[in-house]
């Protein structure tokens, strides 16, 4: 299953192109991640989610800075620590239009655009109507640790998996008007500032390049 990019920007490869860019820092261990939803208080309509996902991610490092790879590079730079503890984060920033729709979670390959009706990097677009503007802070992050016996330290790889969390969380911008978005308004919200968090867990399948 494809995933919404809006809703897990550090899931989403990025790399593009015939040619394969070299993936940065040494490698800890490639993972067969599993994440199952355990909230979404945005509510369905709103953020789309599936239930479940799977994918495989490799976990970098170099010194104390940390890489999330999936698929092609460029990675996800975060921080790693000694003991495995890992956290990587991204942020946007966009805008949601009069126009914006519930949207049938069956459709995986949506972005703002699509979901909200806007383009932030249009300097032309701008909101349907004369209202004040409603402007979303999406915020990914993933943390975790690497599991093995002992401390993680620059001579071994980890020897068991790894387990963590990636928590989507979206809020309205200090000067944003966003009432109107609301189910209460008619919107597709639920709340705002609201969440959705994923339980992962990861299967070493390699620590070797």
């Amino acid at each position: 299953m494809r995933v919404s990019k809006l809703a897990l920007l550090l899931l989403a490869p990025t790399g593009a192109g015939c040619q394969m860019p070299e993936p940065p820092g040494e490698l800890v261990g490639d993972y067969a991640i599993s994440a199952l939803l355990t909230e979404n208080t945005c509510g369905s309509d709103a953020l789309p989610l599936a239930s479940t996902l799977s994918y495989r991610a490799e976990l970098r490092r170099d010194g104390a800075t940390g890489y999330w790879l999936i698929g092609a590079p460029p990675a996800n730079q975060g921080v790693l620590t000694s003991a495995g503890r890992f956290t990587f984060a991204r942020e946007e920033r966009f805008m949601v239009s009069d126009e914006a729709q519930a949207v049938d979670p069956e459709l995986a390959e949506l972005d703002p655009l699509t979901l909200y009706g806007y383009d932030p990097f249009d300097p032309e677009g701008q909101a349907a109507n004369g209202d004040e503007p409603c402007t979303l802070i999406v915020r990914e992050s993933i943390e975790g640790s690497v599991l093995s016996e002992g401390r993680f330290d620059g001579d071994s790889g980890a020897d068991v998996a790894l387990e963590g969390t990636n928590t989507i969380a979206m809020s309205a911008t200090r000067d944003s008007e966003c009432h109107r978005v609301l189910i209460s308004a008619g919107g597709p919200f639920e709340e705002l500032p609201c969440a959705a968090t994923y339980e992962l867990s990861g299967e070493l399948i390699s620590a070797e390049e």
